[in-house]
């Protein structure tokens, strides 16, 4: 099972995210999260990295299209 500090660690390994897309779709807010997330937003949705909350099950479930996004993580991962 995945621990806070496997999660933490990876964040940490991978620097920053490029978005790879039209940016102006995003406020400046969710650039940053993306920036500095994408990364992990991307392990957790492709099995790389396990989810050991709720949260992130619940984000992964979003990303497979099988939950409508509620969280700004959520809403600009999907």
């Amino acid at each position: 099972m995945a621990t806070r500090n496997q999660h933490l660690n990876y964040i940490a390994s991978k620097g920053l995210f490029i978005v790879d897309c039209n940016k102006k779709i995003f406020s400046k807010e969710e650039l940053e999260l993306l920036s500095k997330y994408g990364h992990w937003f991307n392990a957790l949705t492709s099995g790389e990295l396990e989810p050991f909350t709720n949260q992130q099950m619940d984000f992964i479930m979003v990303a497979r299209f099988n939950k409508l996004p509620i969280t700004i993580e959520e809403k600009i991962w999907y």
